[in-house]
């Protein structure tokens, strides 16, 4: 019987909770760079949008985890899960930029 090391589904799960950790992270570093830059009563908007959004993506992590954890619980590998880890964070960093650029792009709309 031929052993799985990785699969669809488990790549597609580590990319998302790679996805999903970048928007996170901007998230935070949005919400403290409201008080760092200046006082949080000058951003009406960037303010509660990041710990909305932040707290959306904590909800959308732990969804994602539970899944990753009940689909590589049938076809359970060291190397399937290092190698997924390894996937989550290199697709990480396009994604933080793009979320960068996303948010660079409406705050230059607004």
């Amino acid at each position: 019987m031929k052993r799985t090391v990785a699969s669809l589904k488990t790549s597609a799960l580590s990319v998302g909770i790679g996805a999903v950790c970048s928007l996170g992270v901007h998230c935070v570093f949005s919400f403290l760079s409201c008080y760092f830059d200046s006082d949080p009563g000058k951003h009406p908007i960037r303010y509660p949008a990041s710990i909305g959004t932040g707290m959306i993506c904590l909800m959308i992590l732990f969804v994602l985890v539970y899944l990753y954890a009940k689909v590589r619980k049938k076809s359970m590998s060291t190397l399937g899960i290092g190698l997924d880890v390894v996937l989550a964070m290199t697709s990480s960093i396009p994604f933080y930029f793009l979320w960068v650029t996303a948010d660079n792009m409406i705050s230059g709309l607004v």
